[in-house]
């Protein structure tokens, strides 16, 4: 099995020079605000559909394909949108796939039945699967090495911040109009932000405003552009990139991080409403904190990873242990020893009515309960935590 590397002629400790622009921070950022607009788009389904009961009469299995659909779509075209990128460059195809993903965000609006929203978010998938890919080429073509961390938290923190904001803006938006207003207002969003980035995005050679220190600087530091690719790189037959350890590996931690994170942006804002009671202001408030911390930290990792790659550390060393440590961390914070706190509310018990009391899970693991069972349920042996048996006793209300 062979191993991808760097070339050992980039230069990952030269500081830059006081002169130099700074245009592609600029860059990035805008990336950021397209990829923030990417997750709002396909999150603000998942947030407005407890309030779509009206139009919409969906069975949780319903439900599930349709949230499926988009990843179908997604996935699939995940390996062809790569290629594309490279084929037409991110100038154009993030202007395009932002222009499909916001015309079908507000095609959403008109949808009238399952399969009209089956189909809709479908061709969503696929107007999206560009977008992560694109911003992995810029970074690859305006930063060097020794910057490509931090600069990689931020368009990646992009995703939580465009599902934390699908909060608070989608539960605004259908409190003071409608469901339907949500995806004609993200959708317009998208289509001014794919203007302004047809009109901004240039490679660095080509970019009026990237000076011509901040051009050698990023090329000297290992970037990637048309004059340093390898040519025998485009003729790779897709299967061969399987043989790559660094694909396996990041295949897999993908894999992982994955799971979680869809089923914030899916299932959780249902969650919330349904099985916890919350009413919109909880719901903005407390939905927004798993993607608040997963930003701030995504950005803390990413500076910290570049410091070591310019301190002298093996590039390749440096992002093992920031995959490999916050895969533990994340694993932490749902461990039983939290979930047993009084007061939380999760807890290793089940949560039978009074009349058909059970027993525990054999694994013992937390199971989240809904309010109402929380305040009727009778304690079955081997719990460790016992919550109130009824809401005057709860130290919560």
């Amino acid at each position: 099995m062979t191993t991808l590397g760097s070339k050992s002629s980039i230069n990952t400790s030269t500081p830059p020079s006081r002169l130099m622009t700074r245009k592609r921070w600029a860059i990035i950022w805008l990336a950021f605000v397209g990829l923030s607009i990417n997750y709002l788009d396909r999150s603000s389904l998942s947030v407005a559909l407890p309030f779509m009961g009206e139009d919409f009469e969906l069975t949780a299995t319903q439900q599930g394909l349709i949230f499926a659909a988009f990843f179908w779509a997604y996935d699939f075209c995940q390996l062809a949108a790569g290629w594309y990128v490279d084929k037409v460059g991110p100038r154009r195809s993030f202007s395009l796939a932002a222009l499909w993903w916001s015309v079908f965000t507000m095609v959403t609006a008109a949808a009238s039945n399952f399969w009209s929203l089956f189909a809709a978010r479908f061709l969503l998938g696929v107007g999206e699967s560009p977008a992560p890919s694109t911003a992995a080429k810029v970074v690859a073509t305006w930063f060097p090495v020794r910057e490509r961390a931090f600069a990689t938290s931020i368009w990646d923190s992009g995703s939580r911040v465009g599902a934390v904001i699908a909060l608070p803006i989608v539960t605004l938006i259908v409190a003071f109009t409608s469901w339907h207003a949500v995806f004609i207002i993200i959708g317009l969003a998208g289509i001014i932000w794919a203007a302004v980035w047809w009109k901004v995005y240039r490679s660095p050679e080509e970019h009026p405003g990237a000076n011509a220190a901040e051009v050698s600087y990023i090329q000297e530091g290992g970037a990637r552009g048309a004059a340093s690719d390898d040519e025998g790189a485009a003729k790779l037959p897709w299967r061969s990139l399987f043989k790559y350890r660094t694909i396996l590996s990041m295949m897999f931690g993908f894999f992982c991080l994955n799971s979680a994170i869809y089923f914030f942006i899916t299932f959780f804002p249902s969650y919330l409403v349904k099985e916890r009671g919350f009413d919109l202001l909880k719901l903005g408030f407390f939905g927004a904190i798993p993607g608040i911390c997963a930003v701030l930290f995504g950005w803390l990792g990413g500076y910290l990873a570049d410091r070591a790659v310019r301190a002298g550390a093996p590039v390749s060393k440096v992002r093992k242990i920031a995959i490999a440590g916050g895969s533990p961390a994340a694993r932490s914070s749902c461990s039983p020893p939290w979930c047993r706190r009084p007061g939380w509310p999760w807890h290793c018990c089940p949560s039978p009515t009074p009349a058909s009391p059970s027993p525990p899970p054999a694994s013992g693991r937390c199971r989240p309960t809904s309010r109402q069972a929380r305040a009727t349920s009778v304690p079955s042996a081997g719990c460790k935590t016992l919550r109130p048996t009824s809401p005057a006793s709860s130290p919560r209300s």
